[in-house]
């Protein structure tokens, strides 16, 4: 079983070392850049940081199948804590119209929140729209007019 863990971390350490990135693009170092949203204790041993695109069908899967096992396993035994970052790549309009979408969902509500949105969010995968958008944060708690 060790090794299984080993290789769920190795396989999710492969996916966010593909790319180095600053919250949305952020001007790295701005004192008002955003914190990426975190699940887990902040002084936890071991930081996971994924980059994801909300257009990405493997950052999808990798949200959907591998992030519950992670969280499971490593962020509530307190093992380690998880870092999503934005890293919106590979549709000019939904990859960043999403991605601001959830991080204004953070900063409305809080970080648990914002993976709850995020959740949502992916299993409208490829029907992005204001709609959605707009729907899942009110469903969330947040103000649709607000994150859209």
């Amino acid at each position: 079983m060790q090794q299984t863990r080993r290789g769920v971390l190795q396989s999710g350490a492969a996916l966010s070392l593909g790319a180095l990135a600053g919250c949305l693009g952020g001007s790295g170092g701005s004192e008002d850049t955003l914190e990426p949203p975190t699940l887990g204790e902040a002084d936890a041993p071991v930081t996971i940081q994924a980059f994801e695109d909300f257009t990405c069908i493997h950052c999808r899967n990798f949200h959907t199948e591998v992030l519950p096992q992670i969280v499971s396993e490593y962020v509530e035994p307190g093992t380690a804590v998880f870092q999503r970052r934005d890293y919106p790549f590979l549709d000019p309009e939904w990859s960043w119209n999403v991605a601001n979408a959830a991080r204004a969902v953070q900063v409305t509500q809080d970080d648990a929140t914002f993976y709850e949105y995020a959740a949502r969010l992916y299993e409208h995968f490829r029907n992005y729209g204001y709609e959605v958008i707009e729907s899942e944060a009110e469903a969330v708690g947040a103000d649709p007019a607000t994150v859209r």
